[in-house]
């Protein structure tokens, strides 16, 4: 049997988002990340993540082709999710 997933695995997991966060800043100086957070319940937790790397937003920028699609999915698993992109075409 494979290890199960508790809650308490995955609020550890999403605690590394941060960590993430800052390495994908360090390692790609001119890229964005913003990670949302839900304060609702007054912890501040995670809800949400956007990540444009800088390569691709001064492609797109040069290449500035005016297609963008978006694309939407549920995840399905222990903690069910809609995982949405968009993502422009150069």
């Amino acid at each position: 049997m494979g290890p199960k997933n508790t809650d308490e695995d995955v609020d550890e997991q999403y605690k590394l988002l941060w960590d993430y966060a800052q390495e994908v800043r360090r390692a790609n100086p001119r890229s964005n990340v913003i990670l949302g957070v839900d304060d609702s319940s007054g912890e501040h937790r995670f809800d949400k993540m956007y990540i444009c790397l800088g390569p691709v937003k001064e492609g797109f920028l040069t290449g500035c082709r005016p297609l963008v699609g978006d694309d939407e999915c549920y995840l399905k698993g222990h903690i069910r999710v809609r995982c949405c992109q968009r993502m422009g075409l150069i």
